[in-house]
């Protein structure tokens, strides 16, 4: 499935601060092959979103969540989940 960002209502977008455009365009792109599931490794997602290394898990969380809320809002049925503990640091992405 492939959905515009732009489709989805270019004033709601608009009304975006720039870190969430970020956290949305991160996420989306990530998404190379349009597939239904995709995963982003956490620290290339900070790195990409915060220029930094280091993010509060509960930041990161709070950021994707609003991005995911908004998609769905409008139809795309998104789950978006953060995992960062001891040996997996990933953002699991997936359409339904």
């Amino acid at each position: 499935m492939c959905v515009s960002l732009y489709k989805l209502g270019h004033d709601a977008i608009h009304r975006w601060d720039d870190k969430q455009l970020t956290v949305a365009n991160v996420l989306w792109n990530a998404n190379k092959n349009l597939s239904t599931d995709w995963t982003i490794p956490l620290g290339d997602f900070v790195q990409e979103v915060w220029h930094s290394d280091v993010k509060k898990t509960s930041t990161i969380r709070s950021a994707v969540c609003k991005f995911a809320k908004f998609m769905n809002e409008r139809g795309v049925e998104l789950k978006i989940k953060v995992h960062d503990r001891e040996g997996v640091h990933r953002i699991d992405c997936k359409l339904s």
